[in-house]
Formats: structure tokens, sequence, C-alpha cells
């Protein structure tokens, strides 16, 4: 199993982020320019302050 994982973890990761890029240009073609602009704009917000979230309490990150 250790020997596939080299493998198997990039290809996951590859098929994973394909996987909702995919999904999010089809929201982005369903919803329309005015729609697109304005989730475009939440998710540039919500991505870093998901980051700032997650690292918060982390010890390593606090020096």
């Amino acid at each position: 199993m250790y020997g596939l994982l080299p493998l198997i973890l990039p290809l996951a990761a590859i098929a994973g982020v394909s996987t909702v890029m995919i999904s999010l240009g089809m929201i982005f073609l369903a919803v329309g320019h005015q729609a697109t602009i304005v989730l475009g704009l939440i998710i540039t917000v919500l991505v870093p302050l998901g980051g700032v979230l997650l690292t918060r309490g982390s010890e390593e990150t606090s020096r």
C-alpha cells in the first residue's frame, strides 16, 4: 500500500481539484455575469478568512 501512495495521492489531488474547478465553472455559467462577480468576490474573501481561522490556534504560526 505504501508503495502506491506516491502515485495515488497526486492523482487524487488532481481529480479533486478538477472536480471543484469544473463544478465552479458550471455554477458560474449558470448564474450569469453579475452573480459570477459576486460569487468571485465572496470566494476571494472567504478563502483567506478560512485560512486565518484555521491557523489562529496553531502554536507554530504564533511565533
